[in-house]
């Protein structure tokens, strides 16, 4: 065996030093890390929901104009059975035609079960020509 000399001791003692303190830099670093992925984590989720927030008031917006498409639809009917430009007969017979469902047909009093509605296009689209 050899004997440490003061010399000795003191290199080892710095080494040691030396070592402790690159394990906590690297200590420090991983916390750094994992604190980072969290930061990313938590950014992520939250323009996550923001893009949901902003897709549901999209999807909210079409809803209600699509409603008010409709709404208008039916007004601009009722107005020309008033101005006699159609009957309410064929007003009805259109109704007929194109309601469905027994909820929707006991509205305007029409008799009988559900149909199948036959195709009509969208309102404000284009049609399969780019029309």
């Amino acid at each position: 065996m050899t004997t440490q000399t003061p010399e000795t001791a003191k290199k080892l003692t710095r080494l040691e030093q030396l070592l402790l303190e690159k394990k906590k830099l690297e200590e420090e670093t991983k916390a750094k890390k994992k604190q980072l992925i969290e930061d990313a984590n938590t950014k992520k989720a939250q323009l996550e929901a923001q893009i949901r927030n902003k897709q549901n008031s999209q999807r909210k917006a079409e809803r209600k104009l699509d409603t008010r498409r409709k709404i208008l639809v039916g007004a601009t009917f009722l107005s020309m059975v008033e101005t006699g430009k159609i009957t309410e007969a064929e007003l009805s017979i259109a109704l007929d035609a194109y309601l469905t469902t027994e909820r929707d047909r006991k509205v305007f009093g029409l008799t009988g079960g559900t149909k199948p509605a036959p195709k009509a296009p969208k309102l404000g689209k284009e049609d399969s020509t780019g029309k």
